[in-house]
């Protein structure tokens, strides 16, 4: 605690993503999109175009919305924010609403799979994802992870700026910490572990150690010293964050809102399957979790 506010040291960065198989791109002799200026409707575009080169076989968009990143970036292109700074939930009902429409119109379209497919990938792990096994071109994820996708997939992975962040009201894009390094007030050796946590953070021989199995490195000065020593994919992971303009990252999340991410989940499920519509979710979402923010 500093000044009243509580403070933990990032791990390492991260930014959601776009990644995109240019392989199959190639295959079904569509455009890579130019990521400094293309939107939300050039992405649907592009994802029909796959789906119906390919005869549905590989769809052209893997559907999201199985975590806070997306609804966050969609909130913030649109001048809102999920949670105000005093911790309430504030995103208006109608932007929620364009989201799952959007995700909705995906699906149904066929630039996206079909509700069982998305869900049943959703809850699976990476390797089984539409990414990894080649069955979608274009999804979303936070950068670091592309190392793992490439493995899988065995194909060229590319990552690309979020759609809409040209004309958004304001950047989408944030660096979001893999994790925090703290130390408890409890602690019987304080000065041993601020040692300790300096040397994770701030010591070459750390990062050179650690490389980018927690995130892209914080610290800038160690993110260049471990630039000759890593992979291909985790090199083009890493040099990523420098291409992306960011904005103030959002609001840690508040006490009580630990289980978002499910009611996103099961919110997103009941619009895919059309058991409610994008503006019934909307309402039950936010009323949900302002609901276990206020008995927290």
């Amino acid at each position: 605690m500093l000044d009243d506010k509580q403070y933990a040291l990032p791990v390492g960065l991260n930014t959601y993503a776009i990644i995109v198989n240019t392989d199959l791109l190639a295959k079904y002799k569509v455009a890579l999109p130019d990521d400094a200026t293309w939107t939300w409707d050039d992405l649907k575009t592009l994802g029909a175009a796959v789906s119906k080169a390919s005869g549905g076989a590989v769809s052209g968009v893997q559907s999201w919305g199985f975590d806070m990143g997306a609804p966050n970036i969609w909130a913030r292109q649109q001048g809102a924010a999920i949670y105000s700074p005093d911790g309430k939930v504030a995103v208006p009902p109608e932007v929620l609403a364009g989201f799952w429409q959007y995700l909705a119109d995906l699906a149904k379209s066929g630039v996206a799979p079909a509700a069982s497919v998305t869900v049943e990938r959703a809850n699976a792990a990476l390797d089984q994802s539409g990414t990894a096994t080649n069955k979608s071109v274009f999804a979303t994820w936070w950068n670091t992870q592309l190392t793992s996708l490439a493995t899988a997939s065995g194909q060229s992975l590319k990552l690309l700026r979020l759609p809409g962040e040209s004309t958004a009201k304001s950047p989408g894009a944030y660096y979001k910490p893999s994790m925090f390094w703290s130390v408890s007030s409890r602690s019987k050796h304080p000065a041993e572990a601020a040692l300790f946590v300096n040397f994770l953070v701030n010591d070459q021989s750390a990062g050179d150690i650690l490389l980018t199995e927690r995130g892209v490195p914080a610290n800038t000065r160690i993110r260049s010293g471990i630039a000759g020593k890593l992979s291909a994919y985790d090199k083009a992971a890493a040099d990523f964050l420098d291409t992306v303009t960011v904005g103030e990252s959002p609001r840690v999340t508040p006490n009580g809102a630990s289980d978002v991410e499910a009611m996103m989940r099961r919110r997103t499920e009941e619009v895919l399957f059309g058991r409610q519509s994008p503006q019934d979710a909307a309402t039950a979402f936010i009323k949900e979790l302002q609901t276990a923010i206020d008995n927290a």
